[in-house]
C-alpha cells in the first residue's frame, strides 16, 4: 500500500532456484524456471533476468553431506547440479576468498533483480486493466460473509469487495489472515550487501 515494490517484494534475496529444494517444491520450481527465462517477453518489461547460476558453499562437513543427500533427488528430477570439491570450487571461481571444503553448483539456476521484477509485474497488469490502489491504508483484515471471503477492509473502515481474494502480503500474511484462521509462519533476518558491479568473476 506504500508503493509497487516499495515493502518486501522489492527486497528479497531474487533467487530463482531448484537447488537444494524440497521434493514437493522441485516440479514447481522447474516450472518456474522455463517461466522466469521467457518472462521478460511475456511482460514485455525488464525482470532483471540472469541465469547465473547458483554454488552453494559448504565449510563444514555436516552442510556438505546434506547435499550429497540431496543430490540422487537432483538426478532423478534432470537437474544439471553437481558437487564440487575444494579443487572444484576454486577451477569454478579462481578468485573465491575463503577456506572451502566444496560446494554445490546448479549452472540452470539464476537471478531477478527484485525491484525490477515488481514493477514489470505492475506494469504489465495495468496494461491488462488492472487496477493499483498506491498509498491506500494498509489492509486490516479479509471480510467473510456467511463462511465466504468477499473482500478486504482496510484500517479506515472502508471495504473492498471482490468475486476472489488473493492474499500476497509475504510477511505480513499471518497478519492479514488473523480474523479467518491462524497460519504458521517463520520470519527470517537476514543481511545481504549491495557491491559495484563486477565485470570478472575468474
Amino acid at each position: 500500500t506504500r508503493g509497487v515494490g516499495a515493502s518486501q517484494s522489492s527486497k528479497s534475496w531474487g533467487f530463482c532456484r531448484q537447488q537444494g529444494r524440497d521434493l514437493r517444491e522441485l516440479e514447481l520450481m522447474q516450472e518456474a524456471m522455463r517461466r522466469w527465462r521467457g518472462i521478460e517477453e511475456e511482460l514485455g518489461f525488464s525482470v532483471g533476468w540472469q541465469n547465473a547460476g547458483n554454488l552453494a558453499l559448504c565449510d563444514t562437513e555436516k552442510r556438505y553431506n546434506q547435499f550429497k543427500t540431496w543430490m540422487p533427488m537432483a538426478a532423478k528430477y534432470g537437474l544439471d547440479t553437481e558437487m564440487l570439491d575444494e579443487k572444484g570450487v576454486k577451477e569454478l571461481f579462481p578468485s573465491l576468498a575463503g577456506k572451502w571444503l566444496g560446494g554445490v553448483w546448479t549452472a540452470s539456476d539464476g537471478t531477478a533483480d527484485p525491484l525490477s521484477a515488481t514493477k514489470a509485474f505492475a506494469r504489465a497488469a495495468e496494461l491488462r486493466g488492472a487496477n493499483f490502489r498506491l498509498f491506500a491504508p494498509q489492509v486490516k483484515e479479509l471480510v467473510v460473509e456467511d463462511g465466504f471471503v468477499t473482500g478486504i477492509r482496510l484500517a479506515d473502515g472502508s471495504v473492498m469487495s471482490a468475486g476472489t481474494t488473493v492474499v500476497a502480503a509475504g510477511a505480513w500474511t499471518s497478519e492479514v489472515l488473523g480474523n479467518v484462521f491462524t497460519l504458521p509462519q517463520l520470519r527470517v533476518r537476514a543481511t545481504a550487501a549491495q557491491t559495484e558491479r563486477l565485470t570478472d568473476l575468474g
